[in-house]
């Protein structure tokens, strides 16, 4: 995989995304696209990693970050040939400085790897199943609770709008998801070569979130403003805080 910290900002920004997956990311409402944040793509990596999906060899690992009151997130997809072909996107975690937490930072970018595996699902016509993974156990569970509505009425409200959209996301798909939790900074008592692969994918999206947090790509700068995704299709703030979480 790239070096620890390496973003490949230069390498393939989404003006020169395939064009298949380039018009899926296109047709995103502007809110859903500044969630997914900025996106690079190798060469064929998009193909591969609809194979690697089908097969159900697809990983995806996201990591957050929050300092000073902003936040961003980082996320990428690999499959097994992780030092060859992946795809990684990073983009803000929108909100009051009282709303951010590591909890949303980790969740916004587990719902950001949804949407990119739904829109790679769509362009190549698979389903299959994605190991995704995050350092943050509560956003882990809160993403094995999408499918079932129930187990999401503890959430915070402030929450909501994230589980909206990735229960919305979830309704539009057949693939099978299997969250896990992984060890955060875990460079800090293992040595290099005793680490995981999830491991390593973890610390390399944690290096990326703080990387766009202090020097964010144009159009994806943090701002203290919540977007209104399409799943809610209105919603009511007050002092920075989302207080609607049933909206129809």
């Amino acid at each position: 995989m790239p070096p620890t910290g390496c973003y490949p900002h230069a390498e393939r920004p989404i003006e020169f995304l395939p064009p298949d997956f380039s018009q899926e990311v296109g047709r995103l409402h502007h809110d859903l696209r500044r969630l997914l944040g900025g996106v690079v793509i190798p060469d064929d990596g998009e193909c591969y990693l609809a194979q690697e999906l089908e097969e159900g060899h697809l990983t995806a690992v996201s990591d957050g970050s929050v300092q000073q009151g902003t936040g961003s997130h980082a996320w990428v997809l690999v499959g097994r040939e992780h030092d060859m072909l992946y795809m990684i996107g990073a983009g803000p975690v929108d909100g009051s400085a009282s709303l951010l937490s590591s909890y949303r930072a980790g969740l916004q970018g587990q719902i950001a790897i949804l949407l990119a595996i739904c829109l790679l699902a769509k362009t190549y016509g698979v389903t299959g199943t994605a190991i995704t993974a995050n350092d943050n156990q509560s956003a882990v569970r809160t993403v094995k609770s999408l499918r079932y509505p129930p187990c999401l009425k503890q959430h915070n409200t402030a929450d909501a709008d994230l589980l909206m959209l990735g229960q919305g996301i979830l309704s539009k798909t057949s693939m099978k998801l299997k969250p896990v939790w992984v060890k955060g900074h875990a460079d800090e008592t293992k040595p290099e070569d005793e680490l995981s692969s999830l491991e390593h994918l973890n610390i390399w999206m944690d290096a990326v979130a703080d990387d766009v947090l202090h020097t964010p790509q144009p159009g994806f700068a943090p701002s203290p403003h919540i977007s209104v995704f399409p799943h809610e299709h209105w919603a009511v703030d007050l002092n920075g805080q989302r207080v609607t979480k049933n909206s129809k």
